[in-house]
């Protein structure tokens, strides 16, 4: 628990002291490396965590679907590395697209980036799906293809994340014709009904999909999850508050989201729930840009709300580790140094080229768009 605490502490002080003032890009560099030292570090961290190690040192026995992923850990395995290279790698990159999304769409960088490590359904999910979690920020970031209507590339990023992350995110192929643009409030209603309408179909088609395993589980949730409200209480809000148009793309991602939820609500007794759920984490990122704006656009009670939005999210990050932090395999926090059969300088040299490339990246990247962070 402790280790997440201190993680966790420099980034609130920032933002308790950064209202009203400019955050530069090293400074949310430099917030954001430990998170990335967080995850590259972990051992046994996770629920999937036994699940990868099978398919590591078993890959006869395990699988996936993504092929990119399995000659990654073949390149792995051929040159006598360990898993803990994929989980730097995978852990890299994502802290890279999350970044860049955060970098180009944000109005309050430092509460987009309080909201990510402190929300469980974001930074702390990556810990438990190491290739989705990829493909969910992947997607966030090619949504700037959505903005500048350039579709192959747009294409071209989703199709690559699906190689080499999660082939569910094929599904937002399709919301390149439908982010950009203004619903009006009855079309809204209608696909909140509607989705509640089709949840009774959701059977047959996951029985079409690679989730259909999750039909041969018992019963669903039976009851919610204090996350799973607050999900819905969140993008209810924004949906029925937000006035900014110029973010339409990510105004339309939460009121899918909101959808979704919708769905998951119909759903809870279903095994599906769990697919639902899944299918969620790749709309509910958009709160990461339509929360601050939402602040910012509130000019009378801009900061009642942004301290508000500090102290709340932050007591959430509490209250899911201390609650749930077991149960999700996130305590005790333990590091993979000297766990593998590697010495320590090996361990050293990965996490060290690790943190000099992904802090190389980012640095190049905030040279190149250099501009005013609020």
């Amino acid at each position: 628990m402790a280790v997440y605490m201190f993680v966790c502490m420099p980034i609130l002080l920032t933002a308790l002291f950064s209202y009203k003032r400019k955050v530069t890009p090293e400074l949310l560099l430099f917030l954001l490396l430990p998170l990335f030292l967080l995850s590259a570090m972990r051992y046994d961290i996770g629920r999937d965590y036994d699940s990868y190690m099978i398919i590591f040192n078993h890959p006869e026995l395990m699988q996936v679907h993504e092929k990119g992923y399995m000659l990654i850990n073949n390149f792995a395995i051929q040159h006598d590395l360990t898993l803990q290279f994929v989980i730097i790698l995978y852990a890299l990159l994502t802290l890279i697209f999350a970044y860049l999304f955060i970098f180009e769409n944000s109005k309050n960088k430092i509460l987009s980036l309080l909201i990510f490590y402190a929300y469980t359904p974001f930074y702390l999910q990556t810990l438990n799906t190491l290739r989705q979690g990829l493909a969910i920020y992947i997607f966030m970031y090619a949504t700037r293809f959505i903005r500048k209507k350039q579709f192959v590339k747009y294409c071209i990023l989703i199709v690559s994340a699906a190689f080499f992350a999660h082939n569910s995110v094929v599904v937002t192929i399709p919301l390149y014709f439908l982010l950009n643009r203004n619903y009006k409030p009855v079309m809204k209603l209608i696909m909140i009904g509607t989705s509640v309408i089709v949840s009774g179909l959701l059977e047959i088609v996951v029985k079409a999909t690679p989730y259909a395993v999750y039909l041969l589980g018992g019963d669903g949730e039976g009851s919610f999850a204090p996350i799973f409200l607050l999900d819905v209480s969140l993008c209810g809000a924004i949906v029925c508050l937000y006035k900014n148009k110029s973010k339409c793309i990510f105004y339309n991602l939460t009121l899918l989201s909101l959808c979704i939820l919708c769905m998951g609500i119909v759903l809870k007794s279903s095994p599906i729930f769990t697919v639902v759920s899944r299918i969620n984490e790749f709309f509910l990122p958009s709160l990461l840009i339509t929360i601050p704006s939402f602040v910012q656009n509130s000019r009378k009670y801009r900061q009642i709300f942004y301290y508000f939005c500090l102290f709340c999210f932050l007591g959430v990050f509490y209250f899911s580790i201390t609650l749930n932090g077991v149960m999700n395999q996130l305590v005790p926090y333990k590091t993979f140094f000297g766990v593998f059969h590697n010495d320590l300088f090996i361990d050293d040299i990965l996490i060290f080229w690790g943190s000099a490339f992904f802090v190389g990246i980012l640095q190049s990247y905030n040279n190149l768009k250099r501009r005013d962070y609020v």
